[in-house]
């Protein structure tokens, strides 16, 4: 059987082993895993906040408004587990979400806790 999808998450949970397409070539398959050890470039990092919206999104592609207390708490929280942490831009799509990227060298993350 052979399933497309954009979205590696969906492929991990339903696949035993992934083909990588790119214009119109494989051009790799393996495990998971293996694909990851070889090809990954770090991970992604989303905190999903739990609280009101307190402003509007942010316009797609766009850097969005100021971020509100609560947010800047979540990253100076991810900053101070993992300093190489990047703040992605979402453009809006996901609310009340911050998207972090964190370089692959950096595997260690304190688990559940809560902001301040």
């Amino acid at each position: 059987m052979l399933l497309t999808s954009h979205s590696m998450e969906e492929c991990e949970a339903l696949c035993s082993r992934i083909g990588i397409l790119s214009a119109g070539r494989l051009r790799c398959l393996g495990a998971v895993q293996h694909l990851k050890n070889r090809f990954g470039a770090g991970y992604l990092l989303t905190l999903r906040l739990n609280r009101q919206r307190s402003g509007p999104p942010a316009a797609a592609g766009g850097p969005g408004p100021p971020l509100q207390p609560v947010e800047a708490a979540a990253v100076a929280w991810v900053q101070r587990a993992a300093p190489a942490a990047q703040l992605q831009p979402t453009g809006g799509r996901l609310p009340d979400t911050l998207c972090f990227s964190i370089a692959q060298q950096v595997t260690v993350l304190t688990t559940h806790h809560s902001l301040p």
